[in-house]
């Protein structure tokens, strides 16, 4: 449009908030529908939270399809999510707003969206402040904390865990609070602060095993071996990653499994064991070649072979296994 036109039409629209609103809740209706239906299509161990929100979603049925439709889209849903923050009088479109936010962390932080996580959650979090939506103020505060995670804003990151946590254990969220002391736990061992973050990841592993959250228990046991690993009590760090491989395995969670390997496989190698990490970094590569695995684990894992296979004398090609 021209840009008169789009002014005339824009103030047009304002004149028949009713007729405004209800469009634009079909809309985010049919944004939340089509990207909680395309996330585990990206990775079938995405369990995105909530159920759908019926709006004649986009129909979508390959991994191709979903990533085209959320990066062809991502300045829309972006939009979308921070245009019905403004919308105040209409809380209709606000709270599918603040569920669409959340629905997009699957997306958008794998692929390291910093400016579109910062926008999306920072409309959402002020948008549930203003409904009183301490869920959805909970969950905003946690994911704003991912964005300072890939910033390496480690401060910034632990008072946004610390609030949602403040929210998730006033209103006896369980399932949000281990994820959020899981989170703490993550930032407290890149900050060094090793015994801290045993605590607190035991803390986190007591709410996931009360609450049966296999999924969740494997992360813990992960974290916590990297803490303990970080106080150079290698051998309770083994335990730990050989108990999240064990879980891993029996749920079937081939990325929880990839870290599993690879976190063993550093131990080992630090532990001059080089042939035992070889057989864990070969075992995690596969892994990361999985159609929504997380590239850079894959680069991270080749990274930590390279020295094994210079000790070994080996080539890159990962070699058959023993009998």
């Amino acid at each position: 449009m021209h840009d008169l036109v789009r002014l005339f039409a824009r103030e047009q629209a304002h004149q028949e908030k009713a007729e405004c609103s209800a469009a634009l809740e079909r809309v985010l209706r049919c944004y939340l529908d089509t990207t909680l239906r395309a996330l585990p299509l990206l990775n079938p161990d995405i369990h995105p939270p909530g159920d759908t929100a019926p709006g004649g979603s986009i129909p979508l049925t390959t991994h191709r399809e979903a990533e085209a439709w959320l990066e062809t889209e991502r300045a829309n849903l972006v939009a979308a999510v921070t245009g019905a923050a403004a919308w105040a009088e209409c809380p209709a479109p606000a709270r599918l707003s603040v569920r669409l936010a959340r629905a997009l962390q699957w997306f958008l932080y794998p692929r390291a969206h910093i400016q579109d996580l910062r926008a999306v959650n920072g409309a959402a979090l002020s948008t549930a402040r203003r409904l009183g939506d301490r869920t959805g103020e909970a969950w905003a505060l946690d994911h704003l904390s991912a964005v300072h995670w890939l910033r390496r804003e480690y401060g910034e990151m632990r008072a946004c865990l610390d609030s949602a946590l403040a929210i998730w254990r006033a209103t006896g969220d369980r399932e949000g609070e281990q994820r959020s002391l899981c989170n703490l736990a993550d930032a407290l061992t890149e900050q060094g602060h090793y015994e801290e973050s045993v605590r607190t990841q035991k803390g986190q592993l007591a709410n996931a095993r009360a609450t049966g959250d296999r999924k969740a228990e494997v992360v813990g046991l992960g974290n916590l071996g990297r803490s303990y690993r970080g106080l150079g009590r290698t051998e309770e760090a083994l335990d730990c990653f050989g108990e999240s491989l064990e879980h891993a395995r029996r749920i079937g969670d081939a990325d929880l499994e990839g870290f599993a390997l690879y976190e063993t496989g550093v131990v080992r190698m630090e532990q001059g064991c080089f042939e035992e990490a070889w057989e864990h970094m070969t075992q995690a590569l596969p892994v990361w070649t999985r159609p929504g695995a997380a590239a850079k684990w894959r680069g991270y894992t080749w990274s930590a072979l390279f020295p094994t296979c210079v000790r070994l004398h080996v080539g890159p090609e990962p070699r058959p296994r023993s009998p």
